[in-house]
């Protein structure tokens, strides 16, 4: 049975036999008499490490007496290094061809980033200065894949660390005179553990300085959001869930604004312990909850506040006034409502919606006044209110606010479509007069219209299907991207008047409108 002991080689372990222990001792022991320079000395015992892993001596693996004599027959007597030795430190060299294979490590000495580029310059032997300037080019025509591959680079690629690393890279002899060589060189000169502490420092700091920037934001807007609801908010509503919800998301953002707070300190400090970690993944973990949880009763509640609209909704009889029958003008003024006008000998009207929704229909001589209030409640969105009204035929509809659609079997008929008031025709039309405001629309593509006289201001639309005449008076000044558009599937007499002169039945474009004709243009726009 053979005793053995623990030794550390280049910061590896190694169990090792007590005679070849004593070889190696003696054998290193006599190589610094003529290395005279400890980091030559820490470079051989790196290359020793790898000479034991090329015979199978893993680390915490046991090392032999005839590891060692091996080791001593390929690195060579330590007479044999004279200051300026050129003995080949690496195993199975050729005499006459000590440059060892050529391997791809990260150049960390001169790297901007992680030394990925540095790396390649080296395995190449092309200067490092036009790497870089294709790798830039690389970002653009990637559209910024190339940063993916960089990072995939970095964490794949070793760096050149030690000095015989350093020279494989640079595809040099690896011999005690070139590893005293480079050592000589960089006497004076930052080393690469310097190096890494303040390149390490620098990133910290980038990171401590974004972070921070992150924390004042998000304390910012979570304290902005907090004053805001505070003062904002329905007091009638603040016993309720909302309460939660808020007090949830203020939680959320001062948990960020405390994940911030500790990745400035560790960037700053450009030092992450065990506790930090723990601590950032405890903060993210009970933000995602605080964060999920209000998302979670948010919809919750909408949800209910949406089946409980729903709930309310109850069709309700509206009054007509006695002069009802003989009115020739409507008016609606009824923001967010769709309005549906029948012409019928039956005289009747019913409002569908919530009961907050309060509805009139008046009348001032021979106009009636569709009027809708309270049309700005919380639940409004979730259920707009319809006017359903049967009553007699009228000449002209005044559009103020509101969707209105106006169904008649034979008539001629005026239209007014004010800003943002819309109007739609359905039945047949012998005349059809319509002015349009700027934002306003009409619509008669489902309508049968014999004639349709037009006119328009900026920004405003009109749809028509096939008529047998058309005029359209459109803006000759207006600001920009504030065109009028008339879209016609057809003109059955061949010509239209437009801007009072007669033109033959064509699309006709001015900087201020347009009259297209024909199903290719009138498929393009979207209604």
């Amino acid at each position: 049975m053979k005793e053995i002991t623990r030794i550390h080689i280049a910061k590896t372990s190694y169990d090792i036999e007590i005679p070849a222990k004593k070889k190696l001792e003696s054998y290193i022991e006599d190589l610094s008499i003529y290395a005279e320079d400890d980091n030559v000395l820490e470079d051989i015992e790196i290359r020793i490490t790898e000479l034991l892993a090329a015979r199978g001596v893993k680390p915490n693996g046991v090392i032999s007496n005839e590891d060692i004599s091996s080791i001593r027959e390929t690195l060579g007597e330590p007479k044999d290094f004279s200051s300026d030795g050129d003995m080949a430190i690496g195993p199975d060299e050729i005499a006459d061809d000590l440059h060892p294979k050529r391997k791809l490590y990260r150049d960390i000495d001169t790297a901007v980033i992680g030394g990925v580029l540095g790396g390649f310059a080296n395995y190449f032997k092309i200067n490092v200065l036009w790497v870089r300037l294709a790798f830039i080019f690389l970002i653009f025509i990637s559209l910024g894949f190339a940063f993916l591959l960089y990072a995939i680079l970095w964490i794949a690629i070793p760096a050149a660390q030690s000095v015989t690393e350093k020279l494989q890279m640079a595809h040099q002899p690896i011999t005690l005179g070139s590893i005293r060589k480079y050592n000589e060189s960089q006497e004076g000169m930052i080393t690469t553990k310097e190096r890494l502490k303040m390149r390490k420092k620098g990133f910290g700091i980038l990171i401590g300085i974004v972070a921070l920037f992150g924390t004042l934001t998000a304390l910012a807007m979570t304290i902005t959001g907090a004053v805001a609801w505070t003062v904002f908010n329905n007091k009638e509503q603040l016993f309720d869930h909302q309460w939660i919800v808020f007090s949830l998301v203020v939680v959320s953002g001062l948990l960020l604004t405390t994940l911030g707070i500790l990745i400035s300190y560790a960037g700053f400090k450009a030092k992450v312990t065990k506790r930090l970690v723990v601590t950032s993944i405890a903060i993210i973990i009970a933000g995602v909850v605080a964060a999920s949880s209000a998302a979670i009763i948010t919809g919750y509640q909408t949800w209910q506040r949406h089946e409980s609209v729903q709930q309310s909704i109850k069709e309700r009889a509206l009054t007509l006034p006695k002069e009802f029958k003989d009115s020739k003008t409507l008016t609606i003024n009824a923001e967010n409502t769709q309005v549906e006008y029948r012409v019928s000998d039956d005289m009747s009207a019913v409002l569908t919606a919530v009961p907050e929704v309060k509805a009139t229909i008046t009348n001032e001589g021979s106009n009636i006044l569709v009027k809708v209030e309270a049309a700005h409640i919380s639940e409004f969105y979730m259920a707009n209110p319809t006017i359903i009204i049967y009553g007699p035929a009228v000449e002209t509809i005044s559009a103020i606010k509101g969707n209105v659609k106006y169904i008649a079997k034979s008539q001629a008929i005026g239209i007014t479509s004010e800003t943002n008031a819309s109007v739609s025709l359905w039945g047949n039309f012998s005349l059809v007069n319509m002015d349009i405001k700027s934002d306003g629309s009409i619509d008669a593509e489902a309508a049968s219209v014999a004639k349709a006289i037009i006119t328009m201001q900026s920004s405003s639309s009109a749809l028509l299907g096939n008529v047998e005449a058309l005029e359209v008076t459109q803006p000759t000044a207006c600001g920009n991207n504030t065109i009028a558009n008339v879209s016609v599937q057809n003109i059955a007499d061949g010509t239209m008047t437009y801007n009072g002169k007669q033109l033959p039945k064509a699309t006709h474009e001015t900087s201020c409108g347009i009259v297209e004709i024909g199903s290719d243009n009138y498929d393009s726009r979207d209604y």
